[in-house]
């Protein structure tokens, strides 16, 4: 058995690192079924669960681009560029600190930091070594709930709009069941 004397600390900041990003990723599924009006639908998560992260995100991104509304009006190029900010950090706390968690080799140190190898192969071997401390945990756990928290502002406003694209406007707020008809934006 593994002696876990100084290690605790690292398997509970990873731990709890993953449980954070996991309401990061339930919420963005969230705002998902809030796009398409299913959050009450028996289906909606089975709906979620077809997209994997990034196209959550990517869905949530292309609702901002699109959202108005429902006289037709534009939402603030204030708050759109603050909410694809987000979805943008959110991306990169994917690639940079998610994947890197999950795919790599850690080894925890007796100082309670973890020695976090990623080992890729792309035409060449590359060893790419980082240390994470306690304290690097504690940010990157405190910014992944800010993150959650920005999430669900984007989703309260997600609920109240319009999505235009090309001409044409889905409404979604009818009944809870989508159709489209003309527009002129």
């Amino acid at each position: 058995m593994t002696d876990l004397n100084g290690e605790r600390e690292v398997h509970e900041a990873v731990g709890r690192f993953f449980c954070i990003f996991s309401e990061l990723e339930h919420e963005l599924g969230e705002a998902v079924k809030a796009i398409f009006k299913v959050q009450d639908q028996e289906a909606a998560d089975a709906i979620v669960a077809l997209a994997d992260f990034t196209k959550k995100v990517n869905l949530v991104k292309s609702a901002v681009h699109f959202a108005r509304r429902p006289n037709g009006e534009e939402l603030s190029g204030e708050w759109k560029k603050s909410a694809l900010t987000t979805l943008s950090v959110i991306l990169t706390v994917n690639t940079n600190e998610r994947v890197l968690l999950a795919h790599s080799r850690l080894q925890p140190q007796t100082d309670g930091s973890v020695v976090i190898t990623r080992l890729t192969a792309q035409g060449a071997l590359k060893i790419d070594k980082k240390t994470w401390t306690q304290e690097d945990f504690r940010k990157k756990c405190a910014e992944t709930e800010r993150l959650i928290n920005e999430v669900r502002n984007i989703r309260k406003e997600l609920l109240t709009v319009l999505l235009y694209a090309r001409g044409i406007v889905t409404d979604l707020a009818s009944l809870g069941t989508p159709s489209i008809r003309s527009c002129d934006p």
